[in-house]
């Protein structure tokens, strides 16, 4: 299975980026990008085969790709050609899926204590009552993303979601903002948003 099942795509960036292209050479440049996605490494500059690939005689292939290389578009290295985007992409998903594991694993060790907690058996005195001071029956501590914030809680979510906008210097699609609450349990358990979040 591919390293890439999925990537993001903003279709501004991909119209800017392939504005003046011919139509065979934004074909062939889709395709030999989804294929390095696919490959998660370099391909092979085989053109014969990619012409083939791309659904292109060998000598629009060939002109096409000329035309990507002069642009800057898709380079040349040891092992084939490369897309610089597909190399940002690939880090980006590793440092997600590590913030993701770290997050994961964290949740999974505060879920072991709280059954430890609750497995603690309860400590009955003479009289037969609980000395513990809180029922059974009262409601579980309330979560960020299960209450509406506070104005003090407001507060900290507004200036969160500016360090997460100034982060990417406002560049963020599809919806002009973050959604702040997952972010702040993610902090709440131990997520460091200077050195886990924002570098993500």
């Amino acid at each position: 299975m591919s390293d890439f099942p999925w990537v993001r795509f903003f279709p501004s960036d991909w119209l800017a980026g392939t504005r003046g292209m011919s139509a065979v050479e934004t074909g062939v440049y889709i395709t030999l990008v989804a294929t390095m996605y696919e490959r998660g490494e370099p391909i092979p500059e085989d053109q014969a085969r990619l012409a083939r690939l791309c659904g292109a005689s060998n000598s629009a292939f060939k002109k096409a790709l000329d035309t990507l290389i002069e642009e800057g578009k898709i380079t040349r290295v040891n092992g084939g050609l490369w897309n610089d985007r597909v190399e940002k992409e690939k880090v980006y998903l590793s440092e997600k899926s590590e913030v993701a594991r770290r997050a994961g694993k964290m949740s999974a060790e505060k879920r072991k204590q709280n059954q430890e907690a609750e497995a603690t058996p309860v400590q009955r005195p003479f009289n037969g009552r609980s000395t513990k001071p809180e029922a059974r029956s009262q409601k579980p501590e309330a979560t960020l993303s299960s209450v509406a914030a506070p104005p003090a809680a407001q507060a900290d979510f507004d200036q969160l979601q500016s360090k997460l906008t100034e982060a990417v210097d406002g560049k963020i699609q599809p919806h002009g903002s973050f959604v702040v609450g997952p972010i702040a349990e993610l902090m709440a358990n131990g997520v460091s948003l200077e050195l886990d979040v924002i570098p993500v």
